[in-house]
């Protein structure tokens, strides 16, 4: 394991040196991820040591030399994640994201920082089942897991790829903390009732109304149905947290059958029903785990740290001291914890 993480250590420096060395706004990529990777540039040493924990734990799950190991970086974004295990001398690495904009950018960004990528796939899980069937033993993300609308499919798709898949995904969607469970509840909030706020990282396709109002639009469309105002906000309510389909599909029960639609169990937990995206949503522990198990994967949560590479001296101070008292809580830890390691294996 010394021997794997050394050569991560190696490959990190060499794609950080290599990512300090061009200038993303030369770079013929969306305005979209050269932001991203203007924000890798600056904060890389946090960041790229998340990556090394992710790629150091995925090849302690699959139990065989790195160069053995086909890996696949899901929601990828700009490639970083998969660009490091490239260099470190995985055997292969497929980029795969849902955003077409991202998968043609990092066409370009793998090349400029001389580490091209094995496959770069658009798509969700169902080209994986396509494209890759017993043909990866591993997949890793980094802020993705929370965003996916059907978590069941997901891991239904994931079970049919290897019978001994591995898979270590990062989130900062931590339910045991609850100072992040309060924040992102706000966040959740904004969205459903004043839309998206416009900031780094939010795609073109998610800036938008509110998602209440968004559902309310697309039952307004729905022509054959007669009903009131009253009736418009019912509906509307009752499908938070459901995309265009779902809501497409409750809406004919309702008219057919005079079947409310069942309002999904959590406070604030809410998608954009045009995408499917989440905003950051939050599943604990236990529900997770039991759709795991239920395509037999065996699931373990771990708690990651605070950034410590900061420029500000007190703000590393007191991350240094948090980071500390992590450490010394074990499984506890994830009550301060700012992200979650979750690992899954194929029993």
């Amino acid at each position: 394991m010394k021997s794997t993480e050394l050569k991560l250590a190696i490959a990190a420096r060499a794609v950080k040196k290599a990512l300090k060395a061009i200038d993303p706004d030369q770079l013929n990529i969306s305005d979209y991820n050269k932001k991203y990777l203007q924000k890798h540039r600056l904060d890389s040493e946090y960041i790229f040591s998340i990556y090394i924990k992710i790629l150091k734990n995925i090849v302690k799950l699959c139990n065989k030399p790195m160069r053995e190991i086909r890996l696949v970086d899901y929601g990828a974004g700009t490639g970083l994640l998969g660009i490091i295990a490239k260099k470190a001398g995985f055997a292969s690495v497929t980029y795969c994201d849902i955003y077409n904009v991202s998968r043609d950018d990092a066409r370009v960004i793998a090349p400029a920082l001389g580490v091209p990528l094995n496959h770069y796939l658009c798509g969700d899980t169902s080209i994986l089942t396509i494209e890759l069937k017993n043909k990866i033993d591993a997949i890793v993300s980094m802020d993705v897991i929370e965003h996916i609308y059907n978590i069941d499919d997901f891991f239904k798709d994931c079970s049919m790829l290897n019978s001994e898949l591995s898979m270590v995904h990062v989130t900062g969607s931590n339910t045991y903390n609850k100072n992040i469970v309060k924040k992102l509840g706000k966040f959740q909030n904004q969205c459903e009732y004043k839309g998206v706020p416009e900031s780094e990282g939010i795609k073109q396709a998610d800036l938008s109304s509110s998602y209440f109002s968004m559902r309310k639009k697309i039952i307004l469309e729905q022509h054959d149905l007669e009903i009131n105002d009253s009736q418009i906000d019912e509906l509307a309510t009752l499908t938070r947290g459901y995309n265009k389909t779902d809501l497409l599909k409750a809406l004919y029960e309702y008219k057919v059958q005079g079947i409310l639609p069942t309002p999904i169990k959590h406070s604030s937990n809410t998608c954009n029903p045009l995408t499917g995206n989440w905003a950051e949503r939050l599943l604990s522990e236990v529900e997770m785990g039991n759709i795991a198990n239920a395509y037999e994967f065996n699931m373990s949560w771990k708690p990651l740290f605070y950034n410590t590479f900061r420029k500000r001296s007190l703000k590393n101070s007191v991350s240094v001291i948090a980071n500390k008292i992590i450490k010394s809580m074990g499984q506890y830890g994830l009550k301060i914890a700012p992200l979650v390691m979750i690992s899954f294996k194929k029993n």
